[in-house]
């Protein structure tokens, strides 16, 4: 979960930023990111299935209220094992929009049709964490995205490129296999992107349960490295102690593992920090005091050669977000 830039680009904004001496201006994170366009959405609202409460601008606290916790290992050829660890607390801002038509997939009779969602997210640092930091890190850009969110279903086919009328077939069309009903497509600049495939959605009351990190896998194997999903257990462990409870959820997990997902890296990458999977879970929770808020944990395996050896690592994020 990390922007970086080799260290010889003297010229680049991010390392002017990082040489300089006063702290970075804390970021409006309420204004929307991604806007919509002036037609009303034709697939959208009504065809995004559980992806229609994301739309919206949401974003989490700043500073020492910060909700979200990220371990990001870095492959270092200087230290003893081979990589350290970049783990901080961060907030975000995320924006969701709903466009104003579809991406019909035809199979000749038939079109799987994909309500689409468009996001783009900033990630920032909480805090100045590192004491061996020489340049105050708190409230800068760490990492950045775009990509979409797809809802997926079976229609009719159009009869030629616009209708009205549809295929004429006498055989029953198939119905969306619930399973790959929802795709997440990431743009990363690191030179990655990413398809995650799943479904169907699970619904629950109270809190959720989040995937924990394993202790057996790099870098968790420190007891020391945090588990970012107890941050979100706190999260809501801290609105129960308010008295706000979690009345029911509905959560959506999407892998590269499943049906069709895939990863793609450029060369560097693949040879030096290669994405070799990615999950995520996002949490759709209605609270007892009528809001509702975003929960999400995810996990990405990447490879970093260590001393010439191909090893696996666990870079987990997870964070709580309410709506602007």
């Amino acid at each position: 979960m990390e922007n970086s830039t080799n260290q010889e680009t003297q010229t680049c904004p991010y390392l002017a930023q990082q040489a300089a001496s006063t702290p970075a201006v804390i970021p409006d994170i309420t204004t929307p990111i991604v806007t919509t366009t002036n037609q009303p959405t034709v697939i959208g609202t009504s065809n995004l299935g559980l992806l229609n409460n994301f739309i919206g601008t949401w974003n989490s606290p700043t500073g020492v209220q910060a909700t979200g916790y990220n371990v990001m290992p870095l492959p270092q050829a200087d230290v003893p094992s081979g990589y350290i660890t970049k783990n901080f607390p961060y907030f975000e801002e995320i924006s969701f929009s709903a466009i104003a038509g579809g991406a019909p997939n035809r199979e000749g009779r038939y079109t799987q049709t994909s309500g689409v969602l468009f996001y783009e997210q900033r990630v920032y640092i909480a805090n100045n964490a590192d004491p061996n930091g020489a340049q105050p890190i708190e409230n800068t850009l760490i990492h950045a995205e775009n990509g979409t969110w797809l809802y997926h279903a079976i229609q009719p086919q159009l009869e030629g490129p616009y209708g009205p009328g549809t295929v004429a077939d006498n055989t029953i069309i198939p119905t969306q296999d619930p399973t790959t009903q929802y795709n997440k497509q990431i743009s990363v600049p690191h030179g990655v992107s990413i398809l995650m495939v799943g479904g169907p959605v699970v619904t629950g009351t109270g809190n959720p349960l989040f995937p924990t990190a394993d202790r057996t896998q790099l870098p968790f194997t420190d007891q020391s490295i945090i588990d970012p999903s107890t941050y979100l257990t706190q999260q809501l462990s801290s609105l129960n102690a308010n008295g706000i409870t979690v009345t029911s959820y509905s959560s959506i997990t999407v892998s590269t593992n499943n049906h069709g997902g895939g990863v793609n890296n450029i060369n560097f990458e693949n040879s030096f920090g290669k994405v070799i999977s990615m999950e995520t879970t996002w949490y759709v929770e209605t609270l007892s005091n009528g809001t509702v808020q975003l929960q999400y944990i995810q996990n990405i395996v990447l490879q970093f050669l260590i001393n010439g050896i191909p090893t696996q690592f666990l870079h987990i994020d997870a964070n709580t977000l309410q709506k602007v």
